[in-house]
């Protein structure tokens, strides 16, 4: 029998720089690119205000994970979340439905002895219903 080589580490994303996947670097080229572009535009004392948050939330989309999940996918869903039309399947639709009109005429009541019932008075009974009824 004929022996092949079995792929391994098919869950893994390939590594381009060290221990950084190609997503990584691709967001530290980004987030030290736009470090890049403020410290040309700003001034020195204005960019040190605000590179330390731009470092803070590259590092965090790189490394940091939640749920086993790298923060990108995270904040990628939230984003589509939110952008998404909200459509709640487990609520009922309250359609309103109008009750039907009852008349309001009272019912005849039956005032016959209970042992005269016979065959012959329930179909007249029942013919006074049909014509009661619409």
């Amino acid at each position: 029998m004929q022996q092949f080589q079995v792929p391994q580490f098919l869950g893994r994303e390939a590594q381009l720089l060290g221990p950084l996947t190609i997503k990584q670097t691709i967001l530290v080229v980004i987030g030290g690119g736009a470090l890049f572009l403020l410290w040309n535009i700003l001034e020195v004392w204005l960019f040190f205000i605000i590179a330390p948050f731009i470092l803070l939330v590259d590092l965090m989309l790189v490394f940091l994970k939640i749920n086993g999940r790298p923060i990108i996918e995270f904040v990628g869903s939230i984003f589509s979340y939110l952008i998404s039309p909200q459509i709640f399947i487990w609520q009922k639709i309250d359609i309103e439905k109008k009750p039907k009109a009852r008349s309001r005429e009272k019912f005849e009541v039956f005032e016959g002895d209970a042992s005269s019932t016979t065959v012959r008075g329930i179909r007249e009974l029942a013919k006074k219903i049909d014509r009661k009824t619409p």
